[in-house]
């Protein structure tokens, strides 16, 4: 049996609607070959009847359609079952950001229908390969168009930013896939260097290393989960984590030191050995991925071997994450205040 295109059925269902109305043209013969005299219809063009048929019902079945307003309703799901299904659709989807928001939208979409069957997972596609350049993470974007559907314009930015911290301050994948022997912390959002810290941890030189492919899909179950719940905080679902407690790792020599930064609260971590600084270690920040987070990563080495204010307010901040950068020398000055 042929199949059709909706338009092909919808342009043949106008075809037969004009045919009808042809016959419905013919004189009625009544007796021997005498005309009825009853009016009938008439078609003068029917490849115009046939196009404004089609138009037609396409329109009805367009106005049938409810129309799809955002942010669309958020149901809880399954962190576990989510991350077992996004690891399995990266290797049938062809990746990162189609598998997660499937992992997102296309399960709601089974569980609920309409409007998530709306969205399709192609919609991500491009995200493999951080966007077939190593840019932005694939499986990042995947999660930001999930999130541009389900959270309110005005609050997408405070999860997304929430979301891209996380990434990058968090060892992964801690989803266990089928290869589950390296674990790194991406120093930003981009493909390249997430996977690139990872390859050369794990020793991989291909990225059709089967490796690679596992510890791809984990991390993408991984974002995924971390998604469901920033967005179940989000709506009251779930109670946020509570951050780790630092004052009990501290040392002697160990002082603990805060500023407000570009995001929020920045906090170190500083090691005086001998009256100097010998380590500085930022425990917290929600900098913006790629932009502060180039301060959090290159400025605390600056510090070791200086142990006065001023000689920390001459350290050069980073172009482009000045507030960032003066955000750390005030919590290093901040945990140096409290030697006694």
């Amino acid at each position: 049996m042929k199949e059709f295109t909706r338009r092909e059925f919808l342009q043949k269902a106008g075809k037969t609607a004009v045919g009808l109305a042809a016959f419905a043209a013919v004189p009625t013969l009544t007796g021997c070959g005498q005309e009825s005299q009853v009016p009938v219809a008439t078609t003068t063009n029917e490849t115009e009847t046939v196009e404004e048929t089609t138009a037609a019902v396409e329109n009805k079945v367009t106005n049938d359609i409810p129309a799809i307003t955002l942010p669309l309703e958020w149901h809880e799901l399954d962190k576990k079952e989510i991350q077992a299904r996004v690891y399995e659709q990266w290797f049938k989807l062809g990746g990162c950001g189609a598998s997660v928001f499937d992992g997102l939208l296309g399960a709601l979409a089974d569980k609920y229908g309409y409007p998530y069957n709306q969205f399709s997972h192609e919609m991500a596609f491009l995200g493999h390969a951080g966007y077939t350049c190593g840019s932005y993470c694939g499986s990042l974007g995947g999660a930001t168009l999930a999130i541009a559907l389900l959270i309110p314009k005005e609050n997408q930015d405070d999860v997304l930013k929430e979301l891209q911290a996380w990434y990058t301050s968090t060892v992964l994948p801690i989803y266990e896939g089928e290869y589950d022997d390296v674990h790194t912390t991406s120093p930003s959002v981009n493909c390249v260097d997430s996977l690139g810290t990872w390859m050369t941890a794990a020793g991989v030189a291909e990225k059709s290393d089967p490796r690679r492919k596992s510890r791809c899909a984990a991390l993408s179950a991984d974002v995924a989960a971390k998604t469901i719940e920033l967005i179940n905080v989000f709506y009251g679902i779930e109670k946020p984590a509570e951050a780790e407690s630092t004052e009990a790792e501290t040392a002697d020599n160990e002082y603990i030191g805060t500023a407000k930064g570009m995001e929020g609260d920045v906090q170190v971590k500083v090691t005086v050995d001998d009256g100097k600084i010998s380590d500085v270690k930022v425990m917290s920040n929600n900098e913006t991925p790629n932009i502060g987070t180039k301060a959090i990563d290159a400025i605390p080495e600056k510090f070791i071997g200086l142990s006065s204010p001023e000689e920390i307010d001459a350290v050069d901040a980073v172009s482009g994450a000045t507030v960032t950068s003066d955000a750390l020398k005030e919590a290093v000055k901040n945990a140096l205040s409290q030697i006694k």
